[in-house]
């Protein structure tokens, strides 16, 4: 009998040890609606990049640039960078999640105005 997948949530907190405490629960609340489902390869990369791209549209509608929204951005990083190490871990194309990865958050930079940033 296989194992059923980890639920994001779990895996989460697998990787939790080094992660500073403010950072791993903005993290948890930022994919608040996903932390229960199963980790399910290409699903989760693609549900994961579309918060980052969400979170990073939300934050940049804000109009606020400044240290106050560190936080905000590395957990949205982090959330990217979680995606494409799922995709290593299932043994799913690199390349294509990474690039699928960075046109999501490439997509919500196109939109910017570019005197803001």
């Amino acid at each position: 009998m296989t194992a059923a997948p980890p639920t994001l949530g779990e895996w989460l907190l697998e990787r939790s040890e080094n992660v500073p405490p403010e950072l791993e629960e903005r993290i948890r609340f930022m994919v608040r609606e996903l932390i229960d489902e199963p980790i399910q390869g290409i699903e989760s990369i693609d549900a994961l990049a579309a918060v980052a791209k969400t979170q990073l549209q939300r934050l940049l509608q804000t109009g606020v640039i400044s240290r106050e929204v560190a936080l905000d951005l590395l957990s949205i990083d982090a959330i990217a960078t979680y995606s494409l190490e799922i995709a290593a871990s299932a043994q799913i194309d690199l390349s294509a999640s990474a690039a699928s990865v960075m046109q999501a958050i490439a997509s919500v930079m196109e939109s910017q105005d570019p005197n803001l940033l």
